[in-house]
């Protein structure tokens, strides 16, 4: 899990808060990303 949530936050973080963007460079859907993220407790 620690090593998912480095990857999502990097990703949001290099598309400057962009879930679609971040989606995209994790090739994953947006709705994939969102259950990931609240799952995870990441907040954009």
């Amino acid at each position: 899990d620690a090593y998912e949530r480095r990857q999502i936050e990097a990703a949001l973080e290099a598309a400057d808060g962009s879930v679609a963007e971040a989606a995209r460079s994790l090739q994953t859907d947006r709705a994939n990303l969102y259950r990931r993220m609240k799952r995870l407790g990441i907040e954009r």
